[in-house]
C-alpha cells in the first residue's frame, strides 16, 4: 500500500519535472 502512494507520488513528480523542462525549453527558445 504505501509503496504503491510512493510511486504514484513519485510519479507524478516526473511529470512535473518534465513539463518544467519542456517549458524551460520553450522560454529558452523564445528569449534567444
Amino acid at each position: 500500500m504505501l509503496f504503491q502512494q510512493t510511486l504514484k507520488t513519485k510519479n507524478r513528480t516526473t511529470k512535473v519535472r518534465l513539463y518544467f523542462n519542456h517549458f524551460l525549453v520553450y522560454f529558452f527558445n523564445l528569449t534567444k
